[in-house]
């Protein structure tokens, strides 16, 4: 990324096996040495650049369940856009069908679990948080609808929580967003194909942007 050029696009056609990656490689080395910062998005996993040295280059391996991804990083500064976005991730994984009742309570929760730490130095709120907070609003519910919805959701999460998916979504996210090499690839080639998880896919590619782009904007200050 270069502050100078924020809105700088290309792109590069060709058929397969014209030389795309060797092209936008050479393109992208050219840049690295006038200074330009790279993030490079690896869907094929074949994007090696050891040679650059590691306090130049850094890979990291996506949808792995030692790449643990949390949906609640905190990646917005207003804290409205921040539950929204947590409320988009959440229906991406499954855990709602954006009805009316289960984003509100979806809402009041992360309200709840955002507001304390807001603005402070402090790790953003778990799956595991939400499904706690989730247990005890079932407790105090005062209408069966409530406690159903409520229910549901506590019933949809536990799979982040304690099931299958626990060690990929069920922890504090432990790749590196710092961006702080002036390579940074990120090897999407294991997550979840669009026909066999298009939605888990999908989460995991928005979390990754949105971390990256708040990677962006902290170096940017």
């Amino acid at each position: 990324f270069d502050s100078r050029h924020a809105s700088y696009n290309t792109v590069v056609l060709g058929q397969t096996g014209a030389g795309k990656t060797f092209a936008t490689l050479l393109l992208m080395m050219r840049h690295l040495l006038l200074g330009v910062r790279l993030i490079i998005l690896d869907p094929q996993g074949n994007i090696q650049l050891d040679f650059l040295g590691e306090e130049v280059y850094q890979r990291s391996l996506v949808g792995t369940e030692g790449a643990a991804v949390n949906v609640l990083d905190i990646v917005y500064d207003e804290i409205g856009a921040q539950v929204e976005m947590a409320v988009a991730m959440l229906r991406l994984l499954g855990v709602h069908s954006d009805g009316a009742l289960e984003r509100a309570l979806l809402d009041e929760a992360l309200m709840a679990l955002y507001a304390p730490l807001w603005g402070k130095a402090e790790p953003p709120p778990l799956i595991a948080d939400l499904h706690g907070w989730m247990k005890a609003r079932v407790g105090r519910a005062q209408s069966a609808r409530v406690r159903e919805t409520a229910e549901g959701l506590e019933i949809a999460l536990q799979a982040y929580v304690s099931g299958s998916r626990a060690e990929m979504f069920g922890r504090h996210t432990n790749m590196d967003f710092r961006l702080d090499r002036a390579v940074n690839v990120f090897d999407v080639s294991r997550l979840p194909q669009q026909g066999m998880g298009g939605n888990l896919r999908s989460a995991l590619l928005s979390i990754l942007v949105a971390n990256i782009n708040q990677g962006i904007r902290r170096r940017r200050w």
